[in-house]
């Protein structure tokens, strides 16, 4: 046996579980890409997504900052990973 951590896919993503408990590594089931949830916010901008409620997240091997609607990180394109 090796020492080395693998990462298995949870269930569903829910909205509760990104405001209650935030900094957990989620997939791209796409790109298979890790990234880290750091907070949710809102989109503020003149049209029809003005207060979107959004997640803020970061790439684990890039440092840049992303932002998406809550309503396509929980759609199934990201999935949680546990160690």
């Amino acid at each position: 046996m090796t020492d080395t951590a693998q990462t298995e896919a949870t269930p569903q993503i829910t909205r509760e579980q990104l405001e209650n408990d935030p900094n957990k590594i989620y997939r791209h089931t796409k790109h298979g890409t890790l990234y880290k949830v750091h907070a949710l916010g809102f989109l503020q901008i003149a049209g029809a997504h003005d207060m979107t409620e959004c997640v803020i997240y970061t790439c684990l091997t890039l440092d840049k900052y992303w932002v998406r609607p809550v309503s396509e990180f929980i759609d199934g394109r990201f999935e949680q990973v546990t160690a």
